[in-house]
């Protein structure tokens, strides 16, 4: 199990503290998912430009357009990596784009097909044949152990569960230019020099791996970490780490604030923890990689 050393901190602020619950108030929360200081996808116009994408996937000259097999659409197209790489917000758009449409065609079909991409889904499971299929799948299972409230409802819930508080630091995760997404980790933070919390922030950690979103990157690709400075606290240290098979963790390598990541193919999961210092002030953020040769 990861971050064994901040295990007995936690307990010991919990049992101090007498409860467990989070101390950030929901009203001090963002939406979406995975909060890195950005907008809507209807703000920032990601909508368009997975809608004209989808529109040149599906338009292509070719032969392709012959075939029965929406895979056929997809194979070595830049547009469909692209986007891939525009992460979550356009996750969140898909999602309300196939609740939403009348139709369960192709275009929906592409969309689940990036939805399914991102989260790391692997083909060989596919137990859907439609664009529909794939959504109703996927809110069934995000659903479970939840009841009441309409689908896009119990969505929001599960996105407000790793969201990020917004008078905590930005962090930025960088592969050349495009964002690396994350989801918040627990956390001891009051940003304050000698400040003491009262409750564990409590976020994602191994047992909810399989809802981060993908981040599809190329063999030996630099990452860069970019942690928010706080006034009158330290520079932000930061401590990198791999998730294993069976739940530990082991050091990676940082070189300051960038790493390498894998040559080999295949998916990774990573811990990064950042400590301010001078008092409670640890935050953890989790992202998964999929490394792919170009």
């Amino acid at each position: 199990m990861f971050n064994k050393r901040y295990l007995v901190i936690i307990l010991a602020l919990v049992l101090l503290a007498g409860c467990s619950s989070n101390n950030v108030k929901r009203d001090e929360v963002e939406s979406p998912v995975i909060n890195n200081g950005q907008y809507s996808a209807e703000q920032n116009g990601v909508g368009q430009v997975i809608d004209e994408k989808i529109n040149e996937i599906v338009n292509k000259p070719g032969v392709v357009q012959l075939s029965s097999n929406p895979y056929d659409y997809i194979k070595e197209d830049k547009n469909y990596e692209d986007i891939l790489q525009l992460g979550n917000d356009a996750f969140q758009y898909m999602l309300k784009s196939l609740e939403n449409s009348r139709e369960n065609g192709l275009h929906e079909y592409i969309m689940a097909m990036a939805c399914s991409d991102m989260l790391g889904e692997d083909p060989a499971n596919k137990t859907w044949s439609t664009g529909k299929g794939w959504y109703e799948g996927y809110i069934a299972k995000s659903n479970e152990g939840r009841s009441g409230g309409s689908a896009q409802e119990k969505l929001a819930q599960i996105s407000a569960d790793f969201a990020y508080p917004s008078a905590w630091p930005k962090l930025e995760i960088l592969n050349d230019n495009n964002r690396v997404y994350w989801y918040v980790g627990d956390a001891n933070f009051t940003g304050k020099a000698g400040g003491r919390v009262g409750n564990t922030y409590f976020g994602m950690n191994e047992e909810h791996v399989n809802k981060l979103m993908v981040n599809t990157v190329t063999p030996e690709a630099k990452l860069v970490f970019k942690a928010e400075e706080v006034q009158g606290l330290n520079k932000p240290q930061l401590d990198l780490y791999e998730l294993n098979k069976d739940n530990s963790s082991s050091v990676y390598p940082l070189n300051q604030n960038i790493m390498v990541v894998p040559k080999e193919d295949g998916e990774y999961i990573f811990i990064l923890s950042v400590d301010w210092g001078r008092g409670d002030n640890n935050i953890v953020y989790w992202f998964k990689l999929k490394v792919k040769a170009a």
